[in-house]
């Protein structure tokens, strides 16, 4: 299956590719898409036209994982 991934950052988009490679299978190829020029949840919503795009005409992608997190949340903020 040929997958690829939008999210807020590459650092994001690497460890959902280990999560999505371990709820599939082995049998994925993830394609590299154009990647937004600002990064954070605005920027990926306002590229998202952009990426599908990309993907649908330009690629033989059966799917697309896009990931966002909230800004503010704990995940963010060191513990006390």
């Amino acid at each position: 299956m040929k997958l690829a991934v939008l999210s807020e950052s590459p650092a994001d988009e690497a460890a959902v590719r280990v999560l999505v490679e371990g709820l599939c299978g082995a049998n994925l190829e993830f394609l590299e898409s154009p990647s937004p020029r600002t990064r954070g949840w605005q920027g990926v919503v306002n590229f998202a036209e952009t990426v599908l795009r990309h993907l649908h005409y330009r690629t033989l992608a059966e799917g697309l994982v896009c990931i966002l997190d909230s800004d503010e949340s704990p995940i963010h903020h060191g513990l006390a």
